[in-house]
């Protein structure tokens, strides 16, 4: 399923938000022989024709085993596509910030009460993230959050690529880099920690020879399922309620193929793969 995800997703992005891809290679630090074999071992599969290769190093990277290089990779700058979103659909009188009255909404008539007017709804979809845990529909989805801590740096040389060694840099477009990221499955109270921001300036210095110099230290939880699988699919009693969540760090990638399969389910009857549905959680509902 994961080159169908991918490909799914690649062409959603680059239909609709092209302007937001920025396209860059992507080198692996290689940590020893062994891995640089492994890697010069792919260049003779046609799967990575074009896509993989090895070179000896990069001006600014210390990589005495060399680096992996990957031809097909991009960053995609969220904040501004969602930024984007919002204002459109705020055009468009289609969104609202405000939070969601469960006590307000029945079920039965399918109609929900928003300062004292009634509004009938077809199909309400939550996106919550972790607040699906207050959700008393689907307070029984099950999660293994991660808090993760990333850092907005300066450097003296902008790359024009992503390098990744344990931690990733990647240039943010604008003459910056991000640092990142940390995961924590201990402590997800989302306060910058300086222990993962000393981890990660850590692991930096070992293959830039450029100093990264903290311009801003942010801190997010993904809200990862406990089998590491999204949450998809529509309530098994109330039907016209469903979701969307669980995705977890790979949030951009699976968001669309996801968002398209519970839509076919909900217009189309289309079948919600096992792995994804959220049939898979009934034993937790019931309990």
């Amino acid at each position: 399923m994961g080159i169908e995800v991918f490909n799914s997703s690649l062409e959603f992005y680059q239909q609709h938000y092209a302007q937001f891809i920025l396209k860059m290679p992507l080198y692996r630090v290689l940590s020893d022989v062994e891995e640089y074999n492994r890697w010069y071992e792919r260049l003779g599969d046609p799967t990575f024709k074009n896509v993989l290769d090895v070179v000896k190093g990069y001006p600014g990277v210390n990589s005495p085993h060399g680096l992996g290089k990957v031809s097909a990779c991009a960053k995609i700058d969220v904040q501004e596509m969602i930024k984007s979103n919002r204002e459109s659909l705020k055009l468009e009188g289609a969104y609202l910030e405000d939070s969601f009255p469960y006590d307000l909404v029945d079920t039965a008539t399918n109609t929900l009460t928003y300062k004292g007017h009634s509004f009938s709804f077809s199909k309400i979809i939550f996106c919550e993230g972790l607040g699906v845990e207050s959700n008393p529909w689907f307070s029984f989805l099950r999660f293994h959050p991660a808090k993760g801590d990333l850092l907005k740096i300066k450097l003296n040389t902008e790359y024009g690529f992503a390098v990744n060694k344990k931690h990733f840099i990647a240039p943010d477009g604008n003459g910056d880099h991000w640092l990142g990221a940390t995961y924590n499955w201990k402590n997800i109270v989302p306060i910058p920690d300086e222990d993962a921001k000393n981890e990660l300036l850590s692991v930096a210095t070992e293959f830039l020879e450029s100093k990264p110099v903290v311009k801003e230290h942010l801190v997010g939880v993904r809200p990862a399922s406990y089998d590491r699988r999204p949450f998809v699919g529509q309530h098994p009693e109330h039907k016209d309620l469903a979701v969307l969540n669980g995705m977890g760090s790979k949030a951009l990638i699976l968001a669309p193929y996801c968002s398209r399969l519970l839509l076919d389910s909900i217009v189309e009857g289309a079948e919600i793969p096992r792995e994804l549905s959220i049939d898979r959680l009934e034993k937790f509902r019931k309990a």
